[in-house]
């Protein structure tokens, strides 16, 4: 009989698996992609030891769930990735476009704030005692938030490290943050 020690009983939380629940079993974890989207970001978008999951059926994650209740068990992971969408319906430059579509945006600024109460303390849990998050955010015209205000909702981990680049959609006022964010001890 296979070991599910990598998922929280369904009862617990609402999620759907699009593998068979053989391919969670018996295999290091290393990371969670907690905003799949279209993987856009990783070389391999199928990389072991990586589950990718998302809210949305369209970008085809392993584990369809929010990542707000998150199906997994404590100190199962050692990196969780984070890009949420940075616009909100109605603002900016992708609303109604295929970005919109791709990436999505939220419907109030308060759906956000209340996503990221969230993840904060969910990530928090999943993490491993020394994990580390790996946020990215995109500022500029019709951005949610700026970085300080998502950076101090996520108050359960400290910026380690800080890599700002321009955008490369050509758009002169927009900032692209990948910061690496360690788990407090006191989260742990």
């Amino acid at each position: 009989m296979p070991s599910y020690v990598f998922l929280r009983p369904a009862r617990e939380t609402k999620f759907t698996v699009n593998k068979s629940l053989e391919a969670y079993c018996d295999v290091e974890y290393v990371g969670l992609d907690a905003t799949a989207s279209l993987r856009k970001y990783w070389r391999n978008r199928s990389a072991r030891g990586y589950v990718f999951i998302d809210i949305r059926t369209n970008v085809k994650p392993d584990i369809r769930c929010s990542n707000e209740a998150l199906p997994f068990r404590s100190g199962v992971f050692e990196q969780v990735f984070y890009d949420p969408p940075s616009v909100a319906r109605g603002r900016g430059q992708f609303t109604g476009s295929s970005m919109a579509f791709r990436y999505g945006w939220w419907p109030r600024k308060r759906d956000f704030d209340r996503n990221l109460t969230a993840v904060n303390a969910e990530f928090a849990r999943v993490l491993s005692g020394d994990g580390a998050v790996l946020f990215k955010w995109t500022e500029g015209p019709g951005a949610i938030r700026p970085i300080a205000h998502c950076l101090a909702k996520l108050d359960n981990f400290r910026p380690v490290h800080v890599e700002k680049r321009p955008s490369k959609s050509g758009n002169k006022r927009t900032t692209v943050y990948f910061i690496t964010m360690a788990k407090r001890r006191e989260a742990a």
